[in-house]
């Protein structure tokens, strides 16, 4: 993926060709057994294959309000528990979820994830805390490797 301006294209999950708008893009999932899992962003008319149970629209999950969205999906939230709910989902796999976030929530996160397995990256990265690789100048960095 050429390096574009962060969240504003996304590989489809389905066809690996670019959704290059949010409104082409839909986000859609499993929630089975108490797990949120396999969530997938998919070309809205053309790779929405409707095998999975729940979905919603790409750029419901972008931004702030994308951010509370996508967290709802897995937490209540302290307002809804001293209402006497809790949350009925987790995820299923944490790395993968956390995955997704920063797909659609950290720049340069998408173009740049295309790359991690790259022994060079590997070996930048190496040492590095848990953190390092996934800040947004190591991201910028990692998606601009072999662009010129």
């Amino acid at each position: 993926m050429a390096i574009s301006a962060p969240l504003t294209q996304w590989t489809c999950d389905s066809c690996g060709r670019v959704v290059t708008d949010a409104a082409d893009g839909y986000v859609v999932w499993h929630s089975r057994y108490g797990k949120v899992d396999d969530l997938r962003i998919v070309h809205r008319a053309t790779c929405n294959e409707h095998q999975h149970v729940s979905g919603a629209e790409l750029k419901r999950f972008l931004g702030p309000e994308g951010l509370s969205y996508v967290i709802s999906l897995i937490c209540a939230g302290p307002v809804r528990a001293a209402a006497g709910h809790c949350s009925t989902h987790a995820p299923a796999d944490l790395e993968a979820f956390g995955d997704f976030v920063r797909r659609v929530q950290v720049p340069y996160y998408e173009e740049a994830r295309s790359k991690f397995g790259m022994p060079a990256i590997r070996q930048k990265f190496a040492q590095a805390s848990q953190f390092v690789p996934y800040r947004v100048d190591s991201l910028k960095s990692i998606a601009e490797e072999g662009e010129t």
